[in-house]
């Protein structure tokens, strides 16, 4: 299992982890209200909907930021964006989601398995060996 070297890429990819499901919960909800809102059609409702959808994109430039920070330490890829690449054999989607599956573990395991080299890693940092 591979650790990191520093804190820093921990807190990253922590962060594009939380910002990934605060993306993906808000956006399920900003459709529920947009329903809401044509429904209703008053002004009011629908300038709360033009706030709604104006933190929305705020939460996905924080993610595109934070998950362009984050890199697995084996193979130095992004496992939090998304790449045209080809996926390791044993990466696992969650919902039809493999940044899904990453983000879950990481919030909820401290781990995670890289989509694209299949290697897993700790969110730790590792010790320094003594000489």
């Amino acid at each position: 299992m591979h650790q990191y070297r520093s804190k820093s890429p921990i807190i990253w990819i922590r962060l594009a982890s939380f910002f990934f499901c605060l993306l993906l919960l808000s956006a399920v909800g900003l459709v529920i209200f947009a329903f809401y809102a044509v429904l209703h059609s008053s002004q009011e409702i629908m300038l709360r909907l033009l706030y709604a959808i104006g933190l929305l994109f705020c939460c996905w430039i924080l993610y595109l930021y934070c998950g362009l920070m984050c890199k697995c330490p084996l193979c130095r890829s992004t496992p939090m964006l998304p790449k045209a690449c080809a996926k390791h054999r044993f990466a696992r989607k969650f919902l039809g989601i493999y940044r899904l599956r990453v983000a879950a573990t990481v919030l909820l395991r401290n781990r995670y398995r890289c989509p694209y080299c299949g290697e897993s890693t700790h969110c730790s940092v590792r010790p320094n060996p003594k000489r």
